[in-house]
């Protein structure tokens, strides 16, 4: 049996269960020497949660689980994630009511704001300039930070929105940019792959989409459709809600 995952076992997975699956495929080696204690303390659930995702893949338990992490590892059997491009089907999940709920009360907040400055740094960078043009079309005033060496001293409007794009959530130069930020009245909503990163954990409000990684040879190609969707979801409601 390969261990190695379906497009339909990963449309099934929960976040918490994305959050485990997210570590092994980063750690494959490292976990297939694990004590499950160890994997849930590294992944932030219990045990119950993981032996739960192992037997929602057909194992009886961990170290069944374990034996063919193993063997698909001395094997080469990981399979790459490119396939999961093949199937778009993942995005249904934000036209779900629950996220669709969460959308309209961060649109509230950027309504309410006295204009919008999008933090990003990399790939987030490219997103937040694109995001800004598409918002500016809403009458927002809109600003773009994508310099990690930002001063957080340079005077920005009070009452803003700071609209944060990390997909780890964890990059030392966001953090420190940030910090001081949330001191000058102005709300922070981060979009971001996990609720539980250093960077939701310091936000007013959190958008997170649960998507999993994608590393080719330490370089990320992780998909950053969720993140344009989410964008341009924000923007659709916050042009309702001024209709209204």
């Amino acid at each position: 049996m390969n261990i190695m995952f379906t497009i339909e076992q990963i449309n099934r997975f929960s976040e918490l269960e994305i959050m485990i699956y997210n570590f092994i495929i980063e750690h494959p080696k490292d976990v297939a020497n694990m004590s499950i204690q160890e994997l849930a303390n590294h992944t932030h659930v219990s045990t119950t949660t993981i032996l739960r995702f192992c037997r929602s893949l057909g194992f009886t338990g961990y170290s069944e689980f374990k034996l063919q992490l193993s063997y698909s590892q001395n094997n080469k059997e990981l399979v790459s994630l490119h396939s999961f491009y093949q199937d778009m089907s993942f995005l249904n999940k934000y036209t779900e009511s629950d996220f669709q709920k969460k959308i309209e009360e961060a649109a509230t907040i950027l309504q309410q704001s006295t204009g919008i400055i999008w933090l990003g740094f990399g790939a987030s960078a490219g997103i937040c300039k694109y995001a800004a043009n598409y918002f500016a079309n809403t009458g927002k005033l809109n600003l773009v930070i994508d310099d990690p060496y930002f001063h957080s001293k340079v005077p920005l409007f009070s009452g803003a929105a700071l609209v944060v794009l990390s997909v780890s959530g964890e990059i030392d130069n966001t953090i420190r940019i940030l910090q001081p930020l949330k001191a000058k009245d102005i709300t922070v909503l981060s979009i971001t792959n996990y609720d539980q990163s250093t960077l939701s954990k310091i936000s007013d409000y959190v958008l997170p989409y649960y998507i999993t990684y994608n590393k080719n040879n330490e370089i990320d190609m992780t998909t950053q459709l969720p993140v344009m969707l989410i964008i341009e979801m924000l923007g659709n409601k916050l042009m309702e809600q001024k209709a209204h």
